[in-house]
């Protein structure tokens, strides 16, 4: 995956917004290193914005390189994670197997830009993750929702993110989806808009609002083969042992069962 000019905007503003901009003592962790090619427009666009304060720290390799980017941006520490050096990640691990103990609790941001939907063991993946991030650190998720049948395993409802952090007791920051488009502009709706940002997923369905699925499915009103990705925001407020949740909406069905079971004893 790549950090696409949009992607790391956002990306960004959401450091900015829940770290608080004090991020020179923090540590940041990639899964796969992101491919990155910036040019200086677009520094100056985030130098403007404020999320850049010196932009002569900003050379031709920190704009191609998304670790030295990260380190440049002030972190104190920065990693990429995978399973081989292929493309010169620091720590290698299969995230298919038990995590070392000394990754655990060890970073303040880590940043999955597209990587658990290809590990086979997708839920061990996932959960350690969640064991590598510090409490009180932040978790970013960018996964496939819809649309990908080729070099991957898993395409990733909304709704395991979501169901997950809440029975967790992790607070969930953000929750939209982001659309890369066709590359094919005479095929897109708008010819200048490769991407699209959904609102707050969890906003979809109030006042007769499309749900998550019907969104998706609009998608191609677009372009002809839109892929939709969830953008996840969530920050880690304990170390308790995992809940395993059940589907939210069969959870809500379960529990209004029970409680009818009750008043019938």
């Amino acid at each position: 995956m790549a950090f696409t000019n949009d992607l790391l905007l956002k990306t960004l503003q959401c450091i900015n917004l829940y770290g608080k901009r004090e991020i020179a003592e923090k540590s940041f962790l990639m899964l796969g290193k992101q491919e990155l090619h910036l040019d200086q427009a677009f520094m100056e666009i985030l130098a403007e914005a404020g999320y850049i304060e010196d932009i002569s720290k900003f050379g031709i390799d920190e704009l191609n390189d998304s670790v030295l980017f990260m380190k440049a941006l002030g972190f104190k520490e920065v990693h990429a994670l995978d399973v081989s050096g292929y493309e010169h990640a620091d720590i290698i691990f299969d995230l298919n197997d038990k995590l070392p103990k000394e990754l655990e609790n060890r970073f303040d941001v880590v940043f999955d830009g597209g990587v658990i939907e290809h590990v086979f063991n997708i839920t061990n993946a996932f959960l350690n993750i969640c064991k590598m991030t510090k409490i009180g650190g932040y978790i970013f998720n960018l996964n496939p929702v819809y649309n990908y049948i080729h070099n991957t395993y898993w395409n990733i409802s909304p709704e395991m993110f979501l169901d997950f952090y809440s029975v967790n007791k992790y607070k969930v920051l953000e929750c939209s989806l982001i659309t890369f488009l066709t590359e094919d502009e005479e095929k897109r709706a708008w010819k200048d808009r490769p991407v699209e940002w959904s609102q707050d997923v969890r906003l979809m369905a109030l006042r007769g609002g499309l749900c998550t699925g019907e969104y998706v499915r609009s998608l191609h009103k677009l372009c002809p083969n839109p892929l939709p990705h969830i953008f996840a925001v969530a920050q880690k407020t304990n170390d308790e042992e995992f809940i395993y949740p059940v589907v939210s909406g069969y959870a809500k069905r379960h529990k209004e069962y029970e409680e009818r079971m009750q008043k019938n004893k």
